[in-house]
Protein backbone atom coordinates (compact mmCIF):
# COMPACT_ATOMS: atom_id res chain seq x y z
CA UNK A 1 0.00 0.00 0.00
CA UNK A 2 1.61 3.22 -1.13
CA UNK A 3 -0.48 5.69 0.84
CA UNK A 4 1.43 7.77 3.37
CA UNK A 5 -1.56 7.92 5.68
CA UNK A 6 -4.19 5.37 6.64
CA UNK A 7 -7.17 7.63 5.96
CA UNK A 8 -8.35 9.70 3.04
CA UNK A 9 -8.05 12.83 5.16
CA UNK A 10 -7.07 13.94 8.66
CA UNK A 11 -9.84 12.85 10.96
CA UNK A 12 -10.07 15.98 13.07
CA UNK A 13 -13.68 16.25 11.97
CA UNK A 14 -14.21 12.57 12.89
CA UNK A 15 -16.12 11.62 9.72
CA UNK A 16 -15.88 7.82 9.67
CA UNK A 17 -14.85 6.04 6.42
CA UNK A 18 -15.81 2.37 6.33
CA UNK A 19 -13.26 1.52 3.61
CA UNK A 20 -10.25 2.24 5.79
CA UNK A 21 -9.55 0.41 9.04
CA UNK A 22 -9.02 3.25 11.50
CA UNK A 23 -10.48 4.34 14.80
CA UNK A 24 -12.52 7.53 14.65
CA UNK A 25 -11.23 8.48 18.08
CA UNK A 26 -7.81 9.42 16.67
CA UNK A 27 -6.64 11.99 14.16
CA UNK A 28 -3.76 12.21 11.66
CA UNK A 29 -3.44 8.40 11.51
CA UNK A 30 -0.29 7.28 9.66
CA UNK A 31 1.35 4.04 8.54
CA UNK A 32 4.19 2.86 10.72
CA UNK A 33 6.06 -0.44 10.20
CA UNK A 34 3.22 -1.72 8.04
CA UNK A 35 0.52 -0.91 10.55
CA UNK A 36 -1.91 1.96 10.94
CA UNK A 37 -0.96 3.99 14.01
CA UNK A 38 -3.53 6.32 15.56
CA UNK A 39 -2.63 9.95 16.11
CA UNK A 40 -3.88 12.27 18.85
CA UNK A 41 -7.52 12.28 19.91
CA UNK A 42 -9.77 14.84 18.20
CA UNK A 43 -11.08 17.89 20.02
CA UNK A 44 -14.84 17.35 20.21
CA UNK A 45 -15.68 20.50 22.17
CA UNK A 46 -18.25 22.45 20.14
CA UNK A 47 -18.24 25.35 22.66
CA UNK A 48 -21.94 24.80 23.33
CA UNK A 49 -22.84 24.27 27.00
CA UNK A 50 -26.19 22.84 25.91
CA UNK A 51 -24.67 19.78 24.24
CA UNK A 52 -22.83 16.78 25.65
CA UNK A 53 -19.69 16.16 23.56
CA UNK A 54 -18.28 12.65 23.19
CA UNK A 55 -16.04 10.80 20.73
CA UNK A 56 -17.36 7.46 19.52
CA UNK A 57 -14.94 4.84 18.16
CA UNK A 58 -17.03 4.56 14.97
CA UNK A 59 -18.96 7.79 14.59
CA UNK A 60 -16.26 10.10 15.91
CA UNK A 61 -17.39 13.34 17.56
CA UNK A 62 -21.02 13.32 18.63
CA UNK A 63 -22.97 16.18 20.16
CA UNK A 64 -26.17 15.22 21.95
CA UNK A 65 -28.51 17.76 23.47
CA UNK A 66 -28.14 18.39 27.18
CA UNK A 67 -31.23 17.76 29.29
CA UNK A 68 -33.84 20.46 28.72
CA UNK A 69 -33.86 22.80 31.71
CA UNK A 70 -30.11 22.63 32.31
CA UNK A 71 -28.87 26.02 33.51
CA UNK A 72 -26.83 28.08 31.05
CA UNK A 73 -26.01 31.68 30.16
CA UNK A 74 -27.16 33.38 26.97
CA UNK A 75 -24.82 36.32 27.73
CA UNK A 76 -27.80 38.66 27.93
CA UNK A 77 -28.08 40.53 31.25
CA UNK A 78 -31.75 41.30 30.61
CA UNK A 79 -32.84 37.66 30.71
CA UNK A 80 -33.24 35.59 33.85
CA UNK A 81 -33.13 31.85 34.53
CA UNK A 82 -31.55 30.92 31.16
CA UNK A 83 -31.94 27.20 30.39
CA UNK A 84 -31.03 24.73 27.65
CA UNK A 85 -33.81 23.79 25.24
CA UNK A 86 -33.27 21.45 22.29
CA UNK A 87 -29.52 21.98 22.47
CA UNK A 88 -29.65 25.78 22.61
CA UNK A 89 -29.42 28.25 25.49
CA UNK A 90 -32.74 30.07 25.71
CA UNK A 91 -33.01 33.27 27.73
CA UNK A 92 -35.83 33.52 30.23
CA UNK A 93 -38.49 36.11 29.52
CA UNK A 94 -37.92 37.80 32.84
CA UNK A 95 -39.16 36.66 36.25
CA UNK A 96 -41.92 34.08 36.59
CA UNK A 97 -43.95 32.69 39.45
CA UNK A 98 -44.16 29.26 37.86
CA UNK A 99 -42.55 26.36 39.77
CA UNK A 100 -38.86 27.00 40.19
CA UNK A 101 -36.75 29.87 41.47
CA UNK A 102 -36.75 33.58 40.68
CA UNK A 103 -33.65 35.65 41.41
CA UNK A 104 -33.94 39.22 42.66
CA UNK A 105 -34.58 41.24 39.50
CA UNK A 106 -32.69 44.24 40.86
CA UNK A 107 -29.65 42.14 41.69
CA UNK A 108 -27.68 42.08 44.92
CA UNK A 109 -27.47 45.05 47.28
CA UNK A 110 -30.48 46.86 45.81
CA UNK A 111 -32.18 47.46 49.17
CA UNK A 112 -30.90 48.94 52.43
CA UNK A 113 -31.73 48.46 56.10
CA UNK A 114 -31.40 44.67 56.09
CA UNK A 115 -34.43 44.36 53.81
CA UNK A 116 -32.57 43.01 50.78
CA UNK A 117 -34.01 39.79 49.30
CA UNK A 118 -32.12 37.51 46.90
CA UNK A 119 -34.67 35.01 45.53
CA UNK A 120 -37.84 33.03 46.05
CA UNK A 121 -38.62 29.47 44.96
CA UNK A 122 -41.88 27.57 44.51
CA UNK A 123 -41.99 23.78 44.41
CA UNK A 124 -44.06 20.80 45.48
CA UNK A 125 -42.87 17.83 47.51
CA UNK A 126 -43.93 14.88 49.62
CA UNK A 127 -43.25 16.79 52.83
CA UNK A 128 -45.93 19.41 52.19
CA UNK A 129 -49.57 18.96 51.21
CA UNK A 130 -49.48 22.25 49.34
CA UNK A 131 -46.79 24.49 47.87
CA UNK A 132 -43.27 24.71 49.27
CA UNK A 133 -42.34 28.40 49.11
CA UNK A 134 -38.92 29.67 50.15
CA UNK A 135 -37.38 33.10 50.07
CA UNK A 136 -34.04 34.47 51.24
CA UNK A 137 -32.73 37.58 52.93
CA UNK A 138 -29.22 38.72 51.98
CA UNK A 139 -28.36 39.04 55.68
CA UNK A 140 -27.53 36.31 58.19
CA UNK A 141 -28.00 38.26 61.43
CA UNK A 142 -29.93 41.15 62.96
CA UNK A 143 -28.77 43.15 66.01
CA UNK A 144 -30.71 44.88 68.76
CA UNK A 145 -34.40 45.32 68.01
CA UNK A 146 -33.91 45.09 64.23
CA UNK A 147 -35.98 42.49 62.38
CA UNK A 148 -36.22 41.06 58.90
CA UNK A 149 -39.80 41.17 57.64
CA UNK A 150 -41.06 39.74 54.34
CA UNK A 151 -44.39 38.57 52.99
CA UNK A 152 -45.65 36.43 50.13
CA UNK A 153 -48.55 38.25 48.48
CA UNK A 154 -51.37 36.21 46.93
CA UNK A 155 -54.12 37.11 44.48
CA UNK A 156 -57.28 34.97 44.65
CA UNK A 157 -59.58 36.86 42.25
CA UNK A 158 -57.22 37.38 39.28
CA UNK A 159 -57.22 41.19 39.39
CA UNK A 160 -53.51 41.52 40.22
CA UNK A 161 -54.13 42.88 43.73
CA UNK A 162 -53.28 41.17 47.00
CA UNK A 163 -56.02 39.27 48.83
CA UNK A 164 -53.73 37.50 51.30
CA UNK A 165 -50.24 37.95 52.73
CA UNK A 166 -48.20 35.24 54.44
CA UNK A 167 -45.50 36.97 56.50
CA UNK A 168 -42.34 35.81 58.30
CA UNK A 169 -40.29 37.83 60.81
CA UNK A 170 -36.70 36.97 61.76
CA UNK A 171 -34.30 38.51 64.27
CA UNK A 172 -31.05 37.94 66.22
CA UNK A 173 -27.70 36.43 65.21
CA UNK A 174 -27.85 33.73 63.99
CA UNK A 175 -31.33 34.49 62.69
CA UNK A 176 -34.38 32.83 64.25
CA UNK A 177 -38.09 33.12 63.58
CA UNK A 178 -39.89 35.27 66.14
CA UNK A 179 -42.83 34.02 68.17
CA UNK A 180 -46.13 34.46 66.38
CA UNK A 181 -44.51 34.09 62.96
CA UNK A 182 -45.64 33.24 60.38
CA UNK A 183 -48.74 35.42 60.23
CA UNK A 184 -51.50 35.21 57.64
CA UNK A 185 -53.36 38.39 56.75
CA UNK A 186 -56.55 39.01 54.78
CA UNK A 187 -56.19 42.07 52.52
CA UNK A 188 -58.86 44.37 51.08
CA UNK A 189 -57.74 43.83 47.46
CA UNK A 190 -56.55 47.41 47.03
CA UNK A 191 -52.92 47.14 45.89
CA UNK A 192 -50.58 44.62 44.32
CA UNK A 193 -47.63 44.98 46.71
CA UNK A 194 -49.36 46.09 49.91
CA UNK A 195 -51.80 44.11 52.01
CA UNK A 196 -54.25 46.99 52.35
CA UNK A 197 -56.50 46.82 55.42
CA UNK A 198 -54.47 43.86 56.74
CA UNK A 199 -56.53 41.73 59.12
CA UNK A 200 -54.86 38.87 60.98
CA UNK A 201 -56.39 35.49 60.12
CA UNK A 202 -56.73 33.05 62.99
CA UNK A 203 -56.29 29.31 62.58
CA UNK A 204 -53.89 29.42 59.62
CA UNK A 205 -52.65 26.03 58.44
CA UNK A 206 -49.54 27.18 56.56
CA UNK A 207 -46.31 26.68 58.49
CA UNK A 208 -42.84 28.21 58.08
CA UNK A 209 -39.37 27.47 59.43
CA UNK A 210 -36.20 29.56 59.20
CA UNK A 211 -32.92 28.10 57.93
CA UNK A 212 -29.63 29.90 58.56
CA UNK A 213 -26.47 30.20 56.48
CA UNK A 214 -27.93 28.78 53.29
CA UNK A 215 -25.96 29.47 50.07
CA UNK A 216 -26.43 32.93 48.55
CA UNK A 217 -27.65 32.50 44.93
CA UNK A 218 -26.15 35.81 43.80
CA UNK A 219 -22.49 35.55 42.89
CA UNK A 220 -19.81 38.10 43.72
CA UNK A 221 -19.84 39.28 40.09
CA UNK A 222 -23.42 40.47 40.52
CA UNK A 223 -22.77 42.51 43.66
CA UNK A 224 -22.61 46.28 43.42
CA UNK A 225 -21.70 47.19 47.01
CA UNK A 226 -21.03 44.00 49.06
CA UNK A 227 -23.56 45.34 51.57
CA UNK A 228 -24.98 42.87 54.09
CA UNK A 229 -24.82 41.99 57.79
CA UNK A 230 -24.04 38.85 59.74
CA UNK A 231 -21.65 35.90 59.53
CA UNK A 232 -20.43 35.10 55.98
CA UNK A 233 -23.27 37.18 54.55
CA UNK A 234 -21.53 37.68 51.19
CA UNK A 235 -21.93 33.98 50.46
CA UNK A 236 -24.70 32.95 52.86
CA UNK A 237 -28.33 33.97 53.42
CA UNK A 238 -31.22 33.50 55.85
CA UNK A 239 -34.07 31.48 54.36
CA UNK A 240 -37.77 31.26 55.17
CA UNK A 241 -39.22 27.89 54.13
CA UNK A 242 -43.01 27.67 54.16
CA UNK A 243 -45.53 24.93 53.49
CA UNK A 244 -48.37 26.98 52.03
CA UNK A 245 -51.71 25.19 52.47
CA UNK A 246 -54.52 25.85 49.94
CA UNK A 247 -57.08 25.68 52.75
CA UNK A 248 -55.83 29.06 54.01
CA UNK A 249 -57.29 30.78 50.93
CA UNK A 250 -60.94 31.10 49.95
CA UNK A 251 -60.10 30.55 46.27
CA UNK A 252 -57.11 29.26 44.28
CA UNK A 253 -54.24 31.63 45.01
CA UNK A 254 -51.61 32.95 42.60
CA UNK A 255 -48.35 34.30 44.02
CA UNK A 256 -47.86 37.96 43.04
CA UNK A 257 -44.43 38.50 44.58
CA UNK A 258 -42.40 38.24 47.78
CA UNK A 259 -41.65 41.64 49.31
CA UNK A 260 -39.83 42.96 52.38
CA UNK A 261 -41.23 45.69 54.60
CA UNK A 262 -39.78 48.31 56.97
CA UNK A 263 -42.04 47.09 59.78
CA UNK A 264 -43.98 44.01 60.80
CA UNK A 265 -47.00 45.19 58.85
CA UNK A 266 -47.55 44.27 55.19
CA UNK A 267 -49.81 47.31 54.75
CA UNK A 268 -46.67 49.49 54.65
CA UNK A 269 -44.99 50.34 51.35
CA UNK A 270 -42.52 47.55 50.58
CA UNK A 271 -38.77 48.10 50.83
CA UNK A 272 -38.26 45.85 47.82
CA UNK A 273 -39.75 42.87 46.03
CA UNK A 274 -38.00 39.94 44.39
CA UNK A 275 -39.72 40.17 40.99
CA UNK A 276 -40.70 43.82 40.93
CA UNK A 277 -38.30 46.77 41.00
CA UNK A 278 -39.85 50.11 41.99
CA UNK A 279 -38.47 53.27 40.44
CA UNK A 280 -38.76 57.00 39.87
CA UNK A 281 -36.79 57.15 36.61
CA UNK A 282 -34.82 54.93 34.24
CA UNK A 283 -31.64 55.38 36.31
CA UNK A 284 -33.28 53.21 39.00
CA UNK A 285 -33.66 50.36 36.54
CA UNK A 286 -30.13 49.07 36.08
CA UNK A 287 -30.26 45.39 37.00
CA UNK A 288 -27.00 43.67 37.90
CA UNK A 289 -26.34 40.04 37.00
CA UNK A 290 -23.44 37.73 36.31
CA UNK A 291 -23.87 38.59 32.62
CA UNK A 292 -23.44 42.33 33.11
CA UNK A 293 -25.86 45.22 33.57
CA UNK A 294 -29.28 45.50 31.98
CA UNK A 295 -30.81 48.97 31.51
CA UNK A 296 -34.57 48.80 32.02
CA UNK A 297 -37.32 51.40 31.62
CA UNK A 298 -39.32 53.02 34.41
CA UNK A 299 -42.99 52.78 33.48
CA UNK A 300 -46.38 52.67 35.19
CA UNK A 301 -48.01 49.24 35.30
CA UNK A 302 -51.38 49.00 37.01
CA UNK A 303 -50.82 52.35 38.70
CA UNK A 304 -47.45 51.28 40.14
CA UNK A 305 -44.25 52.86 38.82
CA UNK A 306 -41.91 49.93 38.26
CA UNK A 307 -39.04 48.80 36.06
CA UNK A 308 -39.64 46.91 32.85
CA UNK A 309 -36.84 44.78 31.41
CA UNK A 310 -36.95 43.72 27.76
CA UNK A 311 -34.82 40.68 26.81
Amino acid sequence: MSRATCALEPIAICSARSNFPFRATTTADACSAGACAGGPAPDCDDANVCTVDTCDTVLGCTHTNATDGTSCSDKNACTLQDVCLNGECVGGNGPSSDPGCVLDTGGADDAVGQKDLTQFCQNVGDTCAGTILTWQWDDTGWTGSNTGDACALYDTDADGFANYALCVTVAKTPAVQLNGSPRLYLCTDGKAFNCTGATLVAGRQSQCVVNTLVPDPLTSSSRSANRCAGTNCLVRDTQAQCCVKPADFAYPAALIDVCSYPSQSPSSDPSECVKTVFCTNDNDCVAHSGEGDCQGRCISIGGVTQCSYTP
